[in-house]
């Protein structure tokens, strides 16, 4: 995953142009991917942000797409984790010690998208993109 991840963030900074071919079955195939890679790896995002990116989608059309995308994936995540019975009191304080951060990066991300450009945007996802390639190869290659 790590690899495809880096090689698609590197054909994007080369600007190749990356596309999907125009089909019914292009979104639910990345859905398709993206769910499987979330419940195996818990890595859902690379097929839809490599989607979001080769659609060249607005930066809040990219940014409410993925908060809708990723909204639903962690509310199904969360129900099936407790009809599981792997949700304990423990995590759920961690969840909770997590918030409050959680919603000030949140909050910073909101006012940083706001002062920037298209361009600027598209750059930061892909840098972002380049970074989650590079420490998953990493991480495979230390352990």
């Amino acid at each position: 995953i790590s690899i495809v991840t880096l090689l698609f963030g590197l054909l994007f900074l080369a600007r190749v142009r990356v596309r999907f071919p125009v089909h019914p079955a292009t979104e639910p195939l990345i859905g398709l991917l993206s769910g499987m890679l979330g419940g195996s790896i818990s890595e859902s995002g690379p097929p839809v942000v490599v989607y979001g990116l080769s659609r060249e989608w607005a930066k809040d059309v990219f940014r409410s797409s993925l908060l809708a995308y990723f909204l639903c994936l962690s509310v199904t995540a969360a129900t099936s984790y407790v009809a599981l019975g792997m949700v304990t009191g423990r995590m759920l304080l961690l969840a909770a010690g997590a918030l409050l951060p959680a919603l000030a990066a949140a909050r910073l991300g909101v006012l940083v998208k706001q002062r920037i450009n298209e361009r600027t945007f598209r750059l930061a996802v892909l840098a972002t993109i380049l970074v989650v390639g590079v420490s998953g190869l990493l991480k495979h290659i230390v352990l």
